[in-house]
């Protein structure tokens, strides 16, 4: 009878404990779908950006165009995927600086989704690993001139199932414990960013769940 008391005591203690996890803000998988169905096979997307921006203290690099491409699959029921090509175009910054090149590289970026518990509400976030971006400032008065300064690390964009879309920000980043580095400093990688899917889903929305 002791053994079983202590047994139950030990159930209870553990559920105790997973629930205080979970609402202290612990993280969940959730998985790409499409219509709600789960996917099953990896899918090619396409998507981008049309005001995304790089910040770090003292200059903030903006591009209207911000193309991407990448493959989505399901692995364990959690979502994952691959940038495999990025082209940000017609940008410009705050600054006098003028910009030489900027150039997306190191690819793949790996990314997958994590679900959070944020103020009450479950919210599902894409996180984006293995950034690398490469800028080339320039210019007589440019406290950068000449300068190669390179955007690494991570970022993360709260999901919009409704639109297949995705915020990168500085909150959202901070929310899924993602970050950017350049200089010694910290960055942000900013933007809403569409997808659509090329593959046997073209047409239907990418969902996050």
């Amino acid at each position: 009878m002791r053994r079983m008391t202590c047994g139950f005591l030990l159930l209870l203690a553990l559920a105790v404990l997973l629930s205080a996890t979970w609402a202290s803000g612990a993280s969940a998988a959730p998985a790409w779908k499409f219509g709600g169905v789960e996917l099953s096979e990896p899918e090619a997307i396409a998507g981008g950006s049309t005001n995304s921006a790089l910040s770090i203290p003292g200059i903030t690099t903006s591009c209207k165009r911000f193309p991407y491409d990448m493959t989505v699959f399901n692995e364990a029921s959690t979502a994952r995927g691959e940038i495999t090509e990025a082209a940000p175009d017609e940008c410009s910054t705050n600054t006098t600086c003028e910009i030489e090149s900027l150039t997306a590289e190191g690819f793949p970026w790996k990314l997958h989704g994590v679900t959070l518990k944020v103020e009450s509400k479950l919210v599902n976030y894409v996180v984006i690993e293995g950034i690398r971006i490469s800028v080339l400032y320039v210019g007589d008065e440019c406290a950068l001139d000449e300068i190669l300064v390179t955007y690494t690390g991570s970022a993360a964009g709260k999901y919009d199932s409704t639109t297949g879309t995705f915020t990168l920000s500085a909150v959202n980043s901070n929310a899924a414990g993602a970050q950017m580095k350049a200089l010694g400093s910290s960055a942000q990688f900013t933007g809403v960013f569409s997808t659509e899917a090329l593959g046997l889903h073209s047409g239907e929305v990418l969902e996050l769940g």
